[in-house]
């Protein structure tokens, strides 16, 4: 799972949902529609999020993220982990 660095305006407090410019992190792919990410504010707090829209243009891609419930670090540790490890392809021994 994807960490994603946000800061929370007063509008994004209110509507639980930010901006992101894909270029602006760091990744080294896109996101899609739907996926969950994990959030960190300015204050360094952790929330559990997702995205909901993407747009374009011909500099960038911008994700959408509507952000859920804060999460404490072991929280965030565990979601983190339990994402990786369904990523890895099954053992064949």
């Amino acid at each position: 799972m994807e960490l994603l660095e946000v800061v929370h305006t007063a509008f994004t407090r209110r509507s639980r949902s930010v901006v992101v410019a894909h270029g602006a992190t760091g990744l080294g792919r896109g996101l899609e529609p739907g996926e969950p990410v994990l959030v960190r504010d300015e204050t360094g707090a952790v929330s559990s999020a997702h995205v909901s829209d993407l747009d374009f243009d011909l500099d960038d891609t911008y994700y959408r993220i509507t952000v859920g419930a804060r999460l404490d670090e072991a929280q965030a540790r565990r979601a983190a982990r339990s994402t990786r490890n369904s990523e890895q392809p099954a053992s064949t021994a």
